[in-house]
């Protein structure tokens, strides 16, 4: 997007989407939906994960949220954005268990 904002000036938005092999159409939406409120949202919940060095949980997030910029979001978006994961099991290959002798 940046790249096609600097060269509009020399060439139409056809020939640069031609260029760049995207459609006219992607190029359009992409720019449609460049700044929305979610984006803004999300740039907060990164800001306070990055100060805090990412240990707070979600709940910790939603509590600063709340109490420096006064928003109220879904819960789904913390989990995203603050990098909450369900852990995977771990298989270990080539190891039997040993059972003890009676």
């Amino acid at each position: 997007m940046k790249m096609i904002k600097d060269w509009q000036l020399t060439f139409t938005i056809a020939e640069l989407c031609s260029i760049f092999s995207i459609s006219r159409a992607t190029y359009y939406r992409w720019k449609k939906h460049e700044k929305t409120v979610t984006n803004y949202e999300e740039k907060n919940v990164i800001e306070i994960c990055q100060h805090h060095k990412y240990r707070y949980g979600y709940r910790r997030v939603t509590a600063c949220l709340r109490d420096q910029f006064n928003i109220v979001m879904n819960h789904k978006k913390y989990y995203v954005s603050s990098g909450v994961r369900k852990k995977k099991k771990v298989f270990v290959l080539g190891h039997e268990p040993v059972g003890a002798k009676n």
